[in-house]
């Protein structure tokens, strides 16, 4: 089950913080998890309290702008590489091609915990939960 938080600055209508969690979820459905594993956070801050360096790590012309956004994923550790790697593309791929951002506005972050640190449905534990397997193609 992957915990989402999306955070951006003020100022964005409600259609358009929910393209952008749309998006994020279509991205991870695409990389095997369940259309229906939904669950997101969307922090918005002012100015003053999101403080983002518009070049660092130096690697762009392009400068980040108030598109920012900040996208940090938890996911349940032993997911393959190359399913991660499917989330972080599809991600950007769907920010810039269905919203129009910059890859310079998009910056993903996964968070890798053991199924045994949670309580994701009524008391279950995790491990008698289902597993979640990668798109074909994805298993390593």
């Amino acid at each position: 089950m992957p915990i989402q938080t999306i955070s951006l600055y003020k100022g964005r209508t409600p259609a358009e913080k929910r393209l952008i969690a749309d998006c994020i979820q279509d991205a991870l459905s695409f990389a095997g998890y369940p259309s229906n594993d939904r669950f997101q956070k969307i922090h918005e801050y002012e100015d003053d309290d999101f403080i983002v360096d518009p070049v660092f790590p130096n690697f762009s012309a392009a400068p980040r702008t108030r598109d920012f956004v900040l996208v940090q994923i938890w996911i349940s550790t032993g997911r393959p590489d190359s399913m991660k790697h499917d989330m972080i593309e599809q991600i950007q791929h769907n920010l810039r091609t269905r919203v129009g951002l910059n890859a310079a506005d998009i910056m993903v972050v996964l968070q890798e915990t053991a199924r045994e640190n949670s309580s994701l449905y009524r008391g279950v534990p995790p491990e008698l939960l289902p597993r979640i397997v990668p798109r074909a193609g994805n298993a390593q």
